[in-house]
């Protein structure tokens, strides 16, 4: 690839990064890097991705700002390199180096790797080739023997093993393997030469430190999106548009998959059995339909569509147990939504409590029942509290302060820290 000049990188920016992960643009954390990307190329920085199976989706659908074609090199599929199966971890890692190098990166960001199933010792191996490497923790995959969230397992502090509760879901690893990917990840991030890493958020960074206490390279970056498509618009218009009820109040829910536990949807289920009779209860995410009294507005990528999603509710409720971060709740922040949500992880960075929203002790029913009765019952309240919201929101996690943080982060400037936040900030037990 021929060098293009530079646009506007500020001194001691690279020049090239390459994004590796497994499928790309799809789900919560492809969606994630697409932001990512975004903020990069923003700083001038040539920026290309090497998947393993990118799904198809390119970063222009994804994407809300126009995409320089001089600065976005594209998306590489690599599903022929797939880790377990035939192939030795010797012959996957000589042949992603290869696509590496045909890249001739800077810079490689590392993503989640939990479909593609790539060694571990790909990182230090990245490194001898001049890269240097830096992993974006979205979850807890990189300081556990395989899972992506522990729930109430704490066999990732003392050493995960064969005894794993949920060693066949995804992302499965035959329990004889997991005591020694449990080890290598100790390996390859402890100490002072361990690989860099950069977390989504304060509290994920907190549990990276807490399971893995001699790494000494971990910092965090927390996501934005683009805040002037996720913004507060017509509600009236929005419902017409997507067919829902003019007569109620609209309660918003969004899940990848109201399948999986993480996302509290047996509490969900109670929540709207208690107010189905006097609020409508919406959401977008596969399977939302199977949750009775849910409207299930289907699962979307495009950030105008979701963003006219957000513009038809009033409230927006989160119910995951398990949260890293919690993309969702940031873009319903921004769009001006109130939000009530379980004290989970990340999310209690992006919601004020009573402030811009209520944070309730996660499964406590009753609790989220009575903040959501509170805020729609009070609309004065309800629509002080949705203008805090965006204004939080624009400050902290719009796509300008992603784009900051980056600059910083990559030429080494201190981050800016807020305590009011970090405080509230405490590790699970």
């Amino acid at each position: 690839m021929n060098p293009v000049p530079d646009k506007r990188r500020a001194p001691g920016l690279p020049q090239r990064i390459l994004f590796l992960n497994d499928v790309s643009f799809q789900y919560g954390a492809g969606i994630a890097q697409a932001r990512q990307i975004e903020a990069i190329i923003g700083l001038g920085i040539e920026t290309g991705v090497l998947a393993w199976s990118p799904g198809g989706i390119s970063l222009e659908r994804v994407a809300t700002r126009t995409i320089d074609p001089d600065l976005w090199l594209g998306i590489r599929e690599v599903n022929h390199l797939e880790g377990g199966k035939s192939m030795s971890d010797e012959t996957v890692i000589t042949g992603l180096l290869m696509e590496v190098a045909r890249f001739n990166p800077e810079i490689v960001l590392v993503g989640n790797l939990h479909a593609a199933r790539w060694p571990f010792r790909l990182l230090p191996a990245l490194t001898e080739i001049g890269c240097r490497v830096i992993c974006f923790l979205h979850d807890a995959y990189l300081f556990t023997g395989r899972c992506a969230y522990p729930g109430t397992c704490r066999l990732y502090l003392t050493g995960c093993n064969e005894t794993c509760p949920t060693a066949d879901q995804y992302p499965a690893l035959a329990p004889d393997l997991i005591a020694g990917a449990w080890q290598v990840r100790r390996d390859i991030f402890g100490g002072p030469h361990g690989i860099e890493v950069i977390a989504n958020s304060r509290w994920n960074a907190r549990m990276f430190k807490t399971a893995l206490p001699s790494t000494q390279h971990v910092d965090t970056i927390e996501l934005g999106a683009d805040e002037t498509v996720f913004k507060p618009g017509d509600r009236a218009a929005a419902r017409q548009h997507l067919g829902l009820p003019p007569d109620k109040p609209v309660v918003l829910c969004a899940a990848v998959n109201f399948q999986e536990k993480r996302k509290g949807c047996e509490y969900l289920r109670e929540i709207i059995a208690a107010l189905k009779d006097s609020v409508t209860f919406a959401a977008f995410g596969h399977n939302a339909h199977e949750i009775p009294g849910l409207i299930g507005l289907g699962y979307h990528l495009e950030a105008h569509r979701l963003a006219e999603i957000y513009q038809a509710a009033d409230v927006f409720l989160g119910t995951a147990v398990e949260e890293a971060f919690g993309q969702t709740v940031m873009e319903a922040q921004l769009c001006g939504l109130p939000v009530v949500a379980f004290q989970a992880g990340g999310v209690m960075e992006i919601v004020q409590d009573e402030l811009t929203g209520k944070l309730v002790r996660i499964g406590d029913v009753p609790a989220a029942v009575v903040a959501l009765q509170a805020l729609l019952a009070d609309p004065v309240t309800r629509a002080a509290t949705a203008d805090r919201a965006r204004e939080h929101a624009v400050k902290h996690f719009s796509q300008p302060a992603h784009e900051t943080r980056w600059l910083h982060y990559l030429t080494r400037q201190p981050q800016v820290t807020d305590s009011a936040v970090a405080s509230t900030i405490t590790l699970s037990t």
